[in-house]
């Protein structure tokens, strides 16, 4: 599986450093916000063949709580970083059916969310992805934000 995802992350390497340049072009905070989860949502679709939406739970909450050193680059890490991480997992976690099956069985609300969590005892990752009422969550702890993301 390592193989795999790193073969995926070279392979997107240029097309996010496409993809940031044509973001440099715009001019609000929402159109590259748009542009990048239109980007990373459509590369999701092709992967699990279903439409999703992607929404950062308590926004202004999660960046105020973004350590400071990437408070600047907020949007391209919460909507370019974590989106690409999201899609190169998926494709991996796709190689074996029956992971394929059970994640098309329990994502059934085609929402992917993305939020801070306080440490659990039960987190031992710097990114987890959960499954609640059918939406696929992204979670990290604020200090572990873009933290080993292949």
């Amino acid at each position: 599986l390592q193989r795999k995802m790193e073969t995926f992350v070279r392979s997107d390497k240029a097309e996010v450093a496409a993809l940031r340049e044509q973001a440099k072009q715009l001019k609000t905070v929402q159109e590259v916000q748009s542009a990048f989860t239109t980007y990373w949502l459509n590369k999701f679709e092709t992967v699990t063949g279903r439409k999703y939406t992607y929404e950062v739970l308590d926004l202004q909450d999660v960046v105020n709580r973004f350590p400071e050193v990437y408070r600047n680059n907020a949007v391209d890490i919460l909507y370019n970083e974590y989106l690409r991480f999201l899609v190169n997992s998926i494709q991996v976690a796709f190689t074996d059916e029956s992971l394929k099956e059970a994640f098309l069985t329990h994502c059934q609300a085609n929402e992917i969310k993305f939020r801070f969590v306080n440490a659990t005892k039960n987190m031992n990752l710097y990114n987890e992805l959960v499954i609640e009422n059918g939406a696929l969550i992204i979670q990290c702890r604020p200090n572990n934000v873009y933290t080993n993301l292949a």
